[in-house]
């Protein structure tokens, strides 16, 4: 069926590709626009509109120490600083997801997000005393599925910051207290400083001690089958 008028018609079609891919690695493309002349109403046909970015699966929260927002303080974790560790205790099941929320950064210039790699390790250890033997290490690169990211919508000094989701394949054995370290390394050196929460024992540790902070991060527990 032609249109009414009998004539045809030129519409600018704007696509977005993958919107809720947390890795690409070249958004700058993410939009084509292309101008189509459209004869019949039947040549327009819609496919594949996506809706809401798919929610990462994760188990129950088991722990959260929330971001500080006023009084903020950001420590760099990047591999000429080291390691930033803190600690979890009120477990009651396998940890299956991480999320942690900080800063990318060359200090203090923002870098890509997406570039980033973590080791992450978590260590038996009471809450409150110092990190012990390690029990499972997880080196997530840049790219891999198990490590999404999305933008918090808030910058300090200039910066956004940003939460990252870690998925732990295979989970982390049951501990109902201990310690986890994360640090970041990524070629360009863009380093991840970990923000500050004021939720839990102050006792956050960096190489050579406790440092008075605590990490914000949360735990949850194993969704795998």
């Amino acid at each position: 069926m032609p249109w009414p008028d009998c004539e045809s018609k030129k519409y600018a079609i704007c696509l977005s590709v993958n919107p809720c891919d947390p890795i690409d690695q070249n958004p700058a493309n993410n939009e084509v626009c292309e101008v189509l002349e459209v004869e019949f109403y039947r040549d327009i046909l819609v496919q594949g509109l996506s809706g809401p970015c798919p929610a990462v699966s994760k188990g129950d929260l088991m722990w959260e120490m929330t971001p500080e927002e006023t009084s903020w303080s950001f420590g760099n974790c990047g591999p000429v600083y080291g390691p930033c560790w803190d600690d979890f205790e009120g477990l009651t099941a396998q940890i299956g997801t991480m999320e942690f929320t900080g800063l990318t950064a060359v200090p203090w210039t923002p870098c890509d997000p997406a570039g980033m790699t973590f080791e992450i390790i978590f260590y038996e250890g009471a809450y409150g005393g110092a990190p012990g033997d390690a029990v499972a290490t997880y080196t997530l690169v840049a790219g891999d599925p198990n490590l999404a990211y999305e933008a918090t919508g808030l910058s300090y000094s200039g910066i956004p910051s940003y939460k990252y989701t870690a998925t732990l394949s295979p989970c982390v054995p049951s501990l109902s207290e201990g310690w986890v370290s994360l640090v970041s390394d990524d070629a360009g050196g863009c380093i991840f400083a970990w923000q500050n929460s004021l939720d839990g024992n102050l006792n956050a540790y960096r190489p050579g001690g406790p440092n008075g902070h605590d990490v914000a991060f949360a735990l949850y527990s194993c969704d795998e089958e």
